[in-house]
């Protein structure tokens, strides 16, 4: 039976290289993305919140990166049955999410505006879907809070994002 996922815009971000990642988050983005096909079904909205933050990140033609190549996937199977899920936000703004789907705690946490929308798609679908997060520090520091509403955070390169807490605590 195939997993639900929500993939935060990093994780392609990521897998195309073009950040100053470690090789080895650049290689566990590459390779989740690669194992997607058979084994999940990825989960956005269908006011594409979600799809417009990739489309201004990733290339639509699907070259040269491995995150760009998911890109042009999702794309063509995000409302493809056993691929790709839809969920209605009911709201025409980003801005309305904290209004109607996230609870105010999280809305008032300073928890990044950005990606509000990720935690409105798990918190609005019935499976409740993990978020998959690369190297974004800012999950990690709400992730108790996040955890407290029923939202799950799966980090692909957990030990640098460990790294970079243990950093700002030293």
């Amino acid at each position: 039976m195939k997993k639900h996922v929500i993939i935060d815009t990093n994780v392609p971000v990521v897998a195309n290289g073009k950040s100053d990642m470690p090789d080895l988050c650049v290689l566990a983005c590459i390779r989740f993305l690669r194992n997607l096909n058979s084994g999940y079904i990825i989960v956005s909205d269908i006011q594409d919140f979600i799809f417009n933050e990739y489309r201004n990140h990733l290339n639509f033609k699907g070259q040269p990166g491995p995150g760009d190549k998911f890109f042009k996937w999702h794309f063509n199977t995000r409302f493809t049955p056993g691929k790709g899920e839809a969920v209605d936000l009911g709201v025409t703004s980003e801005e309305e999410l904290c209004e109607t789907i996230i609870p105010q705690e999280i809305c008032d946490s300073g928890f990044d505006k950005s990606d509000r929308k990720f935690t409105a798609v798990s918190l609005k679908h019935p499976q409740s879907p993990p978020i998959a997060e690369a190297t974004d520090v800012k999950w990690k520091l709400y992730e108790n809070m996040l955890n407290k509403h029923g939202i799950q955070v799966n980090f692909i390169c957990p030990d640098y994002v460990n790294e970079q807490i243990d950093r700002r605590h030293t």
